[in-house]
């Protein structure tokens, strides 16, 4: 009977080491197969932002809405309303986006667009669709954002030259320079057919300390000096459009948004990062 009963046990203990040898197998398994990047969640808006446009407008809409803080610089679609004359409602990065195929939004001038002051910093961000111009050797702009007076060259301008096929690059002007980004970004989409790659852009002028920095999704794309002197104009600011001479190439645009402030390389990042899930409200 003894024998027995230590072979009873014997047998539990083999068992029990069996199962212990499985559950650790299982769990290296499942470490093999599960992701390693951490959860994707939604980025913290960084600080200064004057303007966030969503640009999530549906059809019929005859303002857009700046979401940003207390002072609404909303704009209205023209010549039309959305969808009727106006820009398109396409599929967005972040829910849904506009499409500028030659109407654009316009937005009255206000102290918090206008970055008043001789060293004053400010950045620029957004997702954006870029269709296919890049045949004749650049000079068709894919416009994201304007306010520049060209005749006294005073302001800002942000926008896209394709100087060859699906190739396109990011320029800014300010005042009477104009930068152009080291790095390329993919065009060659269809907005209104959902296809083609989004690309998150930035630029972000630090005038005090005299460096200026492209972004494209998320890593930096080239730094230039930016000019001192005033960029401060009462002119109206365009989205979709640009007072660049040069023709017009089509674009589709999600959230726009514009700071007082030169963002850093991390908060860029976590914009470009948090992808479909845009900024947290």
């Amino acid at each position: 009977m003894d024998t027995f009963k230590k072979t009873l046990t014997a047998i539990g203990q083999f068992v029990v080491i069996i199962a212990l040898i499985t559950s650790l197998s299982n769990c290296k398994k499942r470490e093999a197969t599960e992701p390693t990047n951490p959860k994707q969640e939604c980025a913290n808006p960084p600080s200064n932002m004057t303007a966030w446009y969503k640009l999530n407008e549906q059809n019929g809409a005859t303002t857009i809405s700046d979401i940003a803080g207390s002072v609404m610089d909303n704009g209205i679609p023209m010549p039309n309303p959305v969808g009727s004359g106006g820009p398109m409602t396409v599929a967005g990065k972040v829910g849904s986006a506009l499409y500028f195929y030659g109407p654009y939004v316009e937005v009255a001038h206000s102290n918090d667009l206008a970055f008043s002051g001789d060293s004053s910093n400010f950045s620029i961000d957004a997702w954006v669709r870029v269709v296919e111009c890049g045949y004749g050797g650049g000079g068709v702009l894919a416009p994201i954002v304007d306010k520049y007076d060209s005749a006294n060259k005073i302001g800002f301008s942000l926008f896209i030259d394709q100087p060859q096929p699906s190739t396109g690059y990011l320029k800014l002007q300010i005042n009477n320079s104009l930068f152009t980004s080291t790095g390329s970004l993919q065009t060659g989409a269809n907005p209104p057919q959902n296809t083609g790659p989004w690309v998150h852009v930035a630029v972000s002028v630090d005038r005090k300390n005299g460096i200026g920095t492209f972004y494209i999704n998320g890593s930096s794309s080239g730094t230039f000096t930016p000019p001192i002197g005033s960029i401060t104009n009462t002119f109206r600011m365009f989205i979709g459009e640009i007072r660049i001479s040069g023709g017009r190439c089509e674009i589709a645009i999600d959230e726009l948004e514009l700071f007082n402030k030169a963002l850093t390389q991390q908060e860029v990042k976590s914009i470009f990062l948090a992808d479909t899930l845009g900024k947290c409200r």
